[in-house]
């Protein structure tokens, strides 16, 4: 016949009013149920026997086993969705870039396709007033009126020097309206970093400098951390026109920030 276990008279009630004969079954009962909460009760309870108490360690070694697999089976799945994340974030970095200098190119091709119809226009002005004015020359020597008065072709503006002191720069963030700013001249590119993580839409805290990375597309650069303390004079970002400097931005795919 089984041997009972000796009956101390301790017993435990959980928070559902379950009565419990020692801490074996309260561990049982706390890893089915999640409760943790318990008290004394001196009710009598029957007690086990050693082949019950043996299924009963059975049970729940099989329980601690079944929770230990849902926990990893969990922490793979979390890992896999955090891996999916970061490429997806690559993804669209990249693609944020090529965007841009995509846009660039079509700026930079209308840009020169106005320019090359201003000088042609301009050619054509200039030549209908050289053949004008021979045509007035023939008439002044046959003493013969002008049949209108000459006016000199307007020249189209020339371009003013930049202020020696003053970098102006056109700043793209990969959403909303870009930033323009007019830096000093001898201020390093690490200030037009800060900037930009003061001003970064939707950043009411600012962000982390190491998490932006600026480059140009024409001229194609990506600047690096060893550029930050470089003036921007000797960048070469001088120009009183908005559109010739443009300085991109994303943000690095591997670090955090605060957006």
């Amino acid at each position: 016949m089984p041997q009972r276990e000796p009956d101390d008279g301790r017993r435990i009630l959980s928070r559902c009013n379950k009565m419990l004969r020692n801490d074996e079954e309260v561990q049982l009962h706390s890893v089915r149920t999640g409760h943790v909460n318990y008290s004394e009760s001196t009710e009598s309870v029957k007690p086990l026997t050693e082949e019950e108490r043996k299924l009963q360690m059975e049970k729940l070694q099989e329980l601690l086993q079944q929770k230990k697999l849902q926990r990893e089976a969990k922490e793979r799945e979390e890992e896999l969705e955090r891996e999916k994340q970061r490429r997806r974030q690559g993804k669209d970095i990249v693609s944020a870039k090529a965007k841009f200098e995509e846009d660039e190119m079509k700026r930079l091709v209308e840009q020169r396709r106005r320019e090359k119809e201003e000088d042609r226009a301009y050619r054509e002005r200039l030549k209908a007033d050289i053949a004008r004015e021979r045509e007035e020359k023939k008439m002044r020597e046959r003493g013969e009126a002008a049949a209108a008065p000459y006016s000199k072709p307007t020249l189209p503006p020339q371009a003013t020097k930049s202020d020696a002191t003053v970098c102006r720069l056109q700043i793209r963030l990969p959403t909303g309206q870009p930033l323009k700013y007019d830096f000093g001249a001898n201020e390093p590119l690490s200030a037009v970093r800060l900037y930009v993580c003061q001003h970064w839409p939707n950043g009411s805290d600012g962000l982390d400098p190491a998490t932006v990375i600026l480059f140009t597309t024409f001229p194609k650069r990506d600047y690096t951390e060893d550029d930050m303390q470089t003036a921007l004079s000797d960048l070469g970002k001088f120009s009183k026109d908005w559109s010739r400097y443009v300085v991109e931005t994303v943000l690095h795919p591997s670090l955090p920030t605060n957006t």
